[in-house]
Formats: structure tokens, sequence, C-alpha cells
């Protein structure tokens, strides 16, 4: 009785020896692939694209000088700074909630808006004053890239309207292509 229980431990210890080596070979064939994949490095370069402005005309509490004579030519109201990584380009907007004009009650003062190439009115949808269709080099260095926003009042633009402070809110939006 003692051989038969030696025996049927034996067989039982056979079984699981050939049982784990089996899985140990399954894991070392699967070890072995991984470690091919391995090979492989990827990095991954993070999506970059934003857009701020900063005002540095007519700052709370301050006005820009109109004068009859010229009325507002080029100036300066502040700077822009886009940022992107894009590799299909990207679009910026800008939007008017006065529909490209300088506001008093009902008076109104239309405006254009000078960006990089940009040169004309906005409205209140929104105006691609910058839309680019490939890598900027410039806007994805670090730090992006700032440019001027300027606006220019014609003359004829103050003919029969009140004295006062007219203002207009400006909203820049960037979208990556």
């Amino acid at each position: 009785m003692l051989r038969s229980t030696l025996r049927q431990m034996a067989s039982i210890s056979g079984r699981t020896i050939l049982a784990i080596g089996l899985v140990t070979g399954a894991m070392t064939a699967f070890t072995s692939t991984a470690k091919a994949a391995g090979n492989d490095i990827y990095v991954n370069n993070p999506p970059v694209g934003s857009v701020a402005f900063t005002q540095t005309a007519g700052s709370l509490g301050s006005s820009i000088a109109i004068s009859a004579t010229t009325g507002l030519p080029s100036t300066k109201i502040g700077t822009l700074n886009v940022q992107s990584n894009d590799s299909l380009g990207y679009t910026v907007t800008a939007s008017s909630t006065n529909n490209g004009s300088f506001k008093l009650g009902s008076a109104s003062l239309a405006y254009t808006m000078q960006f990089a190439a940009f040169d004309a009115p906005i409205t209140t949808v929104g105006t691609a004053i910058e839309d680019l269709s490939a890598l900027d080099a410039n806007s994805s260095a670090a730090g992006g890239q700032t440019r001027d926003v300027k606006v220019a009042i014609a003359t004829s633009e103050l003919s029969g309207k009140p004295a006062g402070d007219y203002s207009d809110t400006i909203t820049f939006t960037y979208t990556a292509k």
C-alpha cells in the first residue's frame, strides 16, 4: 500500500512539475516578446495651444485720446501672445461685443483692428485675424510669439458723435486645426 501511495504522489508530482514547466515556458515566451517590443521608445510632446492678451493702452481708469483732426491713427492697445505646436496650424479669432465699434450709449465709433497681416473690422461672431495651415516655428517656440494688437478709427467716424468714453470688449480665441 505504501508503494501505490508513493506512485500516486510521484504521478501527481510529475504533473505538477509539468504544469509548472508549461507556465514557465509561456511566461518566458511572453517576456521575450515584451522585451522585443520594449526596444521601441516613444515620447509624447503634449499639444500646446493658447492665446493671451495683455492690454497696454486704455487700461482700467484711462482712455485713449482721439484727435478731432486725425481720428485715431493705428494705435497699439496691447499684445497678443500665441502658443501653438499643432502641426496643422491654428486659427485665432477676435470677437467684438459691439460688432467692431466702440460704444457710448447708442452712439458708436467703428474701428479696424490690426494684427500681424490682418487689417480690417471685426464682428461679434468672430473674425479670423490669423489663420495658419502648418506648424509655425515662432508660435511653437518656448514662450510662443507675441505681436502687437492695434486699432484705428477714421476721422469721419467722429462727426456728429457725443463726447465721452466709448468702449468695446474684444475676445480672442485660439483653435487648433
